[in-house]
């Protein structure tokens, strides 16, 4: 019986020794290998970006909403293949340069993320970017302010040397565009380099002019406060010795700023530092309570003193209002 056993042992394992010789191990894929090596001379990439919109401007967040298209195009040699008709590869597949915008906080892309190459072994990599980019901006003008903005398009990570050239057939903007706080000027490339952690990198940046449209300002915040300053002066025409419509003009004036000034804090961007609006809004205020101030004086004075008190509201009709040009010259055009 020991005998059976162990044969039967013996035979088992001739099988399975067999069947394992005669089975293949699949072939592991192979990496994508890049189509250039360092050392080779640098490898010419046109760049395309054509901005198709711009959709808003967060001022507290400095962001904007964009809308582009970044083309970058090539030639590798190994990719050619005379008399095929175009072919499409993912970026996985072959070598395609890393080219990165450094701004972006949710750029993502609306086109099929593929690679297209002719017979000639020329690559087209062509992405439609949407979302919000970090623009970084001083607003002490605001709202008279200007900016330019910028979309830098960097070669980081790659494995050569590279050369950025701009494509000029199609980079530029659109004629219009969808934001309608703002008027935007015509854009401009630069090729330069882009500095991080001490590394030096071949970029290309992207730069238009915004200028923000002062009519809303104008309308909503300037007038409106303008004429809550005005009413306040109306004390200055009234009988000093009229105390009751004196005191409830100037504090009427002073509760109609408190209440505007909390509509205001959703007209502004809220900010750590003055602009010229807020410096424009916080002189307008100290006129409003330096109105009731004058006017609790000349009540005061009214009955012992008339003549003074008099001359006091004779003075401030001219007075305030020239105080009130001088802090609206000083805001916005100083």
């Amino acid at each position: 019986m020991k005998h059976f056993l162990c044969l039967t042992s013996l035979l088992l394992f001739a099988v399975a020794s067999s069947q394992m010789a005669t089975a293949k191990t699949p072939d592991p894929q192979p990496d994508p290998q890049p189509a250039h090596q360092a050392g080779d001379e640098a490898l010419k990439l046109n760049v395309m970006i054509h901005l198709l919109d711009l959709l808003r401007i967060n001022d507290a967040e400095q962001t904007a909403f964009v809308d582009f298209a970044l083309w970058v195009s090539w030639h590798d040699e190994s990719l050619a293949s005379p008399g095929a008709p175009p072919r499409f590869f993912r970026t996985n597949q072959i070598w395609v340069p890393n080219l990165q915008v450094t701004n972006s906080l949710t750029l993502t892309n609306r086109r099929v993320d593929v690679v297209e190459v002719d017979e000639a072994g020329n690559a087209y990599y062509r992405r439609r970017l949407v979302g919000t980019i970090s623009v970084p901006r001083d607003l002490t003008d605001f709202p008279l302010d200007e900016h330019r903005l910028r979309i830098p398009i960097v070669a980081a990570g790659m494995n050569r040397e590279v050369e950025i050239v701009i494509d000029e057939r199609l980079t530029g903007q659109s004629e219009s565009f969808s934001i309608q706080e703002w008027d935007v000027g015509p854009g401009d490339t630069e090729i330069s380099e882009f500095v991080a952690a001490g590394e030096r990198f071949p970029a290309l940046f992207y730069e238009w002019e915004v200028r923000r449209k002062l009519g809303y300002y104008i309308w909503k915040v300037v007038i409106p406060l303008a004429m809550v300053v005005m009413m306040s002066w109306v004390v200055f025409w009234l009988d000093p010795k009229q105390a009751g419509p004196q005191i409830g003009i100037a504090a009427t004036s002073i509760l109609t700023l408190i209440a505007y000034r909390f509509t205001l804090g959703f007209l502004v961007p809220r900010l750590s530092y003055l602009t010229r609006l807020d410096f424009f809004i916080t002189g307008a205020s100290i006129l409003v309570f330096a109105a009731l101030v004058e006017a609790l004086t000349t009540v005061s004075l009214a009955e012992e003193r008339p003549t003074l008190a008099r001359r006091i509201d004779v003075t401030s009709r001219w007075l305030f209002p020239a105080a009130f040009v001088a802090v609206t010259v000083v805001s916005f055009w100083s």
